[in-house]
C-alpha cells in the first residue's frame, strides 16, 4: 500500500511540474510574441518614409533610379507635377517574386513623410478612374512595411479582392484593421476578427445578388 500511494505521490508531483512547465511555456510565447510586435513596430518606423511600386517592367528605371521616379512620378501621378519630390535612395527588389505576373518591385525612400502620403494618395486617385500606367504596365503603390505587418495585411487580401468584384469600397489602417465602406456606414475589422468579417462579406454579396435580381435600389431592404 505503502509503494501505490508512493506512486500516486510521484505520479501528482510529475503532474504539478508539468503545469508549471506549460505556464512557462505560455509565459515565454507571450514574451516572444510581444518583442516581436515591438520589433515590426520599430521598423516600420523605420520604414516611414519609403514607397513600393509593383509592376515596373525589367531594367525600366535603367541606370539611375532615382531620376527616373523624379522624372517618372509626375507622369504617373499628375497631382504631383508641380511637387519636386526629394528622393534619398531607390532600389529593386530581386530573388523570389512573381515578376511574370505582377511585374517588378522597387522600394524607395523620400526625404519627407508628407511625399510619401502624396505618392499614396495621388496614385490612390488616379486608379479611382482607371490603373495607374507605365507604358502597357499597370502600377500599383504601397507604403513599405516589415515583413510581420505585411503578412497582416495580406491575411485580408482575398477578402478584399472580393469586396473590389463587388463595388465595395474597402482601405487598411495600420497596423491591421480593415475599413469598410458601404451605403453611408463605416465598418472596422481588426485581423482576429477575420471570421466576422466573412461573414459580413457573404451578407453583403447576397444582398447585393438579391438587389441585382429584383431590381431593388440600393440602400432598400
Amino acid at each position: 500500500m505503502a509503494v501505490v500511494h508512493g506512486l500516486i505521490d510521484k505520479v501528482d508531483y510529475v503532474q504539478r511540474e508539468t503545469r508549471g512547465l506549460k505556464q512557462d511555456v505560455d509565459g515565454c510565447k507571450s514574451d516572444v510574441s510581444k518583442l516581436q510586435i515591438k520589433l515590426s513596430e520599430l521598423e516600420d518606423r523605420k520604414r516611414r518614409n519609403n514607397v513600393r511600386i509593383v509592376g515596373l517592367s525589367p531594367n525600366r528605371e535603367g541606370g539611375d533610379a532615382i531620376r527616373f521616379l523624379q522624372e517618372m512620378l509626375p507622369k504617373w501621378i499628375p497631382s504631383l507635377s508641380n511637387k519636386p519630390i526629394e528622393i534619398e535612395r531607390a532600389h529593386r527588389i530581386y530573388g523570389r517574386q512573381r515578376s511574370t505576373e505582377t511585374g517588378h518591385t522597387m522600394i524607395f525612400k523620400v526625404l519627407r513623410y508628407q511625399d510619401r502620403q502624396a505618392i499614396l494618395d495621388g496614385a490612390r486617385e488616379v486608379s479611382k478612374r482607371g490603373p495607374v500606367l507605365d507604358g502597357e504596365n499597370s502600377l500599383r503603390s504601397f507604403a513599405d512595411y516589415s515583413a510581420h505587418t505585411s503578412q497582416k495585411w495580406r491575411s485580408f487580401a482575398d477578402t478584399r479582392k472580393e469586396l473590389r468584384a463587388a463595388g465595395i469600397q474597402s482601405f487598411l489602417i495600420y497596423p491591421a484593421i480593415l475599413r469598410v465602406m458601404h451605403n453611408g456606414e463605416k465598418l472596422s475589422f481588426l485581423i482576429n476578427h477575420l471570421s466576422s468579417l466573412d461573414r459580413y462579406v457573404t451578407v453583403l454579396k447576397f444582398n447585393i445578388a438579391f438587389r441585382i435580381a429584383f431590381l431593388v435600389p440600393d440602400g432598400h431592404h
